[in-house]
Parts: structure tokens; sequence; C-alpha cells
């Protein structure tokens, strides 16, 4: 249904209105969105700017962003229990935060020799659930942290609860 209104909207090339609680359905169909929460206007503006950068945290969880907890600005750094953010606040960001990421954006696995330093930490599997169509991995780390990966990606590293992994943590 989603493709066949795309398609629809695109051949008469018309401005349209669609109204839905569907957030993928919404992201898919809609070059700009009104994101409404609560009954109030909260953002408005290109589905992928709007995607990227919630306005606030009710936005950013109407999106899919999981909530990482509080930590502190510093530097160009937020940190939040073991976990170090670098280039994630402005040279001007001091003191505390509110920290959200995508569980889709957290890599797991042992990162490269060569890759550019970065958010990255060691933590403990503490449960696999092999959602569809992707897998949720719930690692025991501080804070906790929750990636979201293909399952072929758990078979092909081999992740297992109990085992540790050293990833590369949310960058955002």
């Amino acid at each position: 249904m989603r493709v066949l209104l795309q398609e629809l909207l695109a051949d008469l090339d018309i401005p349209a209105v669609h109204v839905t609680h569907d957030r993928d359905e919404a992201l898919s169909i809609g070059d700009d969105l009104a994101v409404i929460a609560g009954g109030k206007l909260r953002q408005t503006g290109p589905a992928s700017q709007i995607a990227a950068e919630p306005i606030d945290q009710d936005v950013a969880r109407l999106l899919g962003w999981s909530e990482l907890g509080h930590g502190t600005a510093a530097h160009g750094t937020v940190r939040t229990g073991q976990l170090l953010l670098p280039g994630t606040a402005t040279a001007d960001m001091h003191g505390p935060v509110h920290i959200f990421y995508r569980p889709e954006d957290v890599l797991l696995g042992t990162p490269a020799r060569d890759s550019p330093a970065g958010a990255s930490l060691t933590a403990h599997i503490e449960r696999i659930l092999l959602t569809r169509p992707l897998a949720r991995i719930s690692l025991a780390s501080d804070p906790p942290i929750t990636a979201l990966t293909l399952h072929r990606d758990v078979e092909r590293l081999r992740l297992q609860a109990g085992l540790t992994d050293r990833g590369n943590a949310p960058s955002g």
C-alpha cells in the first residue's frame, strides 16, 4: 500500500497531506514532516533532517531513538559511564546533557586497527533476541546499550549471550 501511495503521489505531482501514526511510513512517503506529540506541533522540516536531528526527547523517541541517559559535555566530548563520545558536543557545550542514540547505528565486532579513534567499548552480551527483521542485542555496559543488527551478522560474528564483544558504541 505504501509503494502504491508513493507512486500515486509522484504521478499526480500535487501537494498532499498524509496523516499516519506509522513512523516508517511517514519517513518513506513524506518529503516534509510535521511531528505532533501530546497534541502539540513539535517539529517540522525535511524528513531526512528530522530523522537525523530530532529537536527534543519526545520527537527522538517517536522516531526510534533510544535513551542512553545523562552525561557530561566538555571540550567537544560527552562522557556517560564508561563511554566517551568524542566529537559529539560543540566546543562551547559544557555541563549536563541528555543522550539519545539509534540502536541500528551501534556496530558490533572488533574495530579494525586502522579505524579512526571514536567511541568504542568492550561489553558483555547479556541477551540476543532474534526479532524480525532485526536481532536485538542487549549489552551489559555502563550505560546499558542495545544494538539492532541483521540476523546474518549475529551468525557471521558468532555472537552469543555470555560473550564479550568489543564494538563501536553509538556515535551521538
